[in-house]
């Protein structure tokens, strides 16, 4: 029996605590959340309200429980540095540590270790901190843009599409909202092609994948699978050059299928629902010694809260 803790809050957590209790393994799983959830109380060894961002109070719960691994689901709690104070406490902990949270949440950051680190297939991008020469841009893009922002500094949606923007006037006045509050916006030009999403397990030199998402259910050109995976490896190695040390946990990365290649449009340390859903229903293992077509949950964060 392996006494597990997963700490988070909303359908995320829903979906790890299935995932989990699919497991080959025997899970006696803890919570620790911030919400009532009746339903996910009545299916887990013990269910523990308080607050997610409260390291201390956290790592007292998962000692208090003799866990085996905590699990982390959701990205503020990765950001708030949950993973670091654990790991201090020599507890396998599945989820990455605070710089690297933080990092793929910047895209800014992400554009720089491509140029850094010489790896081809990112969606050319701009980022501006200041409102004319941001304006200037978007007005001759027009609505056919991305905005970003670093999602671990504005902790809000960072990501908004063009295409979903009433008027231009509206993305400029969401545009200076970030500026305002000192936080830089990244606009990316949306390229043509098809979008899909492809989350991976990182567990040190191993790497996982999953099979590509997409929203209409279409399937990936297998050459443009292999580049996608080949672009989110390169990605965990120069995070891993970079910040000298090991990533551990999920990375997801969203690209698009264009006529001069895949490029990368932005990724986070854990996927947004409908692509967490995806992921945890068709997950194929590709490198650790799983059976084909069957997610592991436990066994893959295992492995990688190992390294």
């Amino acid at each position: 029996m392996k006494n597990v803790l997963l700490v988070g809050s909303g359908s995320l957590l829903e979906m790890m605590a299935v995932a989990l209790q699919n497991s080959e393994e025997q899970i006696d799983l803890s919570v620790f959340t911030d919400e009532e959830n009746e339903n996910l109380q009545k299916k887990v060894a013990d269910f523990k309200i308080g607050s997610i961002l409260n390291n201390t109070a956290v790592a007292s719960y998962a000692i208090s429980r003799s866990v085996d691994l905590v699990i982390i689901a959701g990205e503020n709690i990765l950001w708030a540095g949950m993973a670091d104070v654990l790991r201090q406490m020599n507890l396998p902990v599945f989820g990455p540590d605070k710089v690297f949270a933080r990092s793929v949440a910047s895209p800014e950051i992400i554009d720089s270790l491509f140029v850094d680190y010489k790896i081809k297939g990112v969606v050319q991008s701009q980022t501006f901190a200041e409102e004319k020469p941001l304006f200037a841009f978007m007005d001759s893009l027009q609505k056919d843009f991305i905005l970003e922002t670093d999602k671990s500094a504005s902790n809000t949606d960072p990501l908004l599409w063009g295409k979903d923007f009433s008027t231009l006037e509206k993305a400029k006045e969401i545009a200076v909202h970030f500026l305002q509050l000192g936080i830089k916006v990244t606009i990316k030009k949306i390229p043509a092609g098809k979008r899909f999403a492809l989350v991976s397990v990182i567990a040190g030199e191993d790497f996982v994948s999953g099979k590509p998402i997409t929203k209409d259910k279409t399937e990936i050109e297998p050459d443009d699978l292999a580049e996608a995976v080949r672009i989110s490896k390169s990605l965990a190695i120069a995070l891993k050059k970079k910040f000298s040390g090991v990533y551990q946990g999920l990375l997801s990365c969203y690209f698009y299928a264009t006529p001069e290649g895949i490029q990368l449009s932005s990724c986070s340390s854990l996927p947004d629902l409908e692509t967490a859903q995806e992921f945890f229903e068709r997950f194929e293992a590709r490198t650790l010694p799983l059976k084909p077509g069957r997610l592991d949950f436990y066994r893959l964060a295992s492995v990688s809260a190992s390294k």
